[in-house]
């Protein structure tokens, strides 16, 4: 699967809480502006901001005078702890140490990623046509969030999607929180079943460039079939999220476990 460009999980402010930009755009922006930096708020990777539990207690911390039982019941509470769903905090400090409501930089995120959605689908040719007609009743938004996220905090992230005027909460099903390994599960499945070809480097000698063309659905290991179980694993910059499914007619699966995971992504 060929790589392709994530922005960076960064918003800029003004002093009114309306965004400035999103991504290296809104870093490059706000190290470019000296005079502002006191006014502005810088937020990096503020989603995964909304749940660094920086106060929880290091359960992985040793002892050597511990007795063996003992470290077995802190591995046992360290495994509860892993597993038990976080809430996600009020409020976010900006890298000057101002600090903002959560609510705030999340509902001019979501303004933003809509304003640049409506610029998308406005200038391309497939969508163009139909984006015309097309009103805010007319739109589904899916929003993933990581897997150790409980009730509370989805229904949060729901809340503040409508006070950002994407969602009119009187319209059933026009805002979908759902997990993110249960998305990128049925993405790997749809790139699988669906991708005629795919260019991959199949060989393991690293001085030998050539490529050959195969096709995925015909590859090894690559055609799910019914009845078939797999385990996903998102491992991403924030989290590492897991899911356990079975395949069942057609793109349907089933949940074998509940998906799990916890803040031990690449940054």
């Amino acid at each position: 699967f060929k790589p392709k460009f994530k922005p960076k999980t960064i918003i800029l402010l003004d002093e009114n809480g309306d965004p400035l930009g999103f991504g290296k755009d809104a870093k490059h922006t706000y190290m470019a502006t000296e005079p502002m930096k006191d006014k502005w708020m810088l937020f990096e990777r503020f989603k995964m901001a909304l749940y660094d539990d920086d106060d929880a207690p290091d359960i992985w911390e040793d002892d050597g005078d511990m007795e063996a039982s003992q470290i077995n019941n802190d591995q046992d509470e360290k495994k509860n702890h892993q597993q038990e769903k976080i809430p996600i905090r009020d409020t976010l400090k900006a890298t000057n140490g101002k600090l903002a409501k959560s609510s705030v930089v999340f509902i001019a995120a979501f303004k933003y990623l809509e304003q640049q959605a409506k610029e998308y689908l406005g200038r391309n040719k497939l969508t163009k046509k139909l984006f015309k007609t097309c009103t805010k009743k007319d739109i589904q938004w899916i929003i993933t969030v990581p897997a150790i996220w409980n009730d509370a905090a989805k229904a949060q992230m729901r809340q503040w999607i409508i006070d950002a005027g994407l969602v009119d909460p009187n319209i059933e099903g026009q805002c979908k929180i759902v997990y993110e390994p249960d998305c990128a599960s049925l993405a790997i499945q749809y790139e699988i079943n669906n991708s005629k070809s795919q260019i991959c480097n199949i060989t393991d000698d690293p001085e030998d460039d050539d490529e050959k063309e195969i096709d995925l659905r015909n590859s090894a290991g690559m055609k799910f079939t019914k009845g078939e179980k797999y385990i996903l694993v998102d491992a991403g910059g924030g989290t590492v999220d897991i899911v356990v499914h079975e395949i069942l007619n057609g793109k349907s699966i089933k949940e074998i476990f509940h998906p799990s995971g916890g803040a031990w992504g690449s940054t």
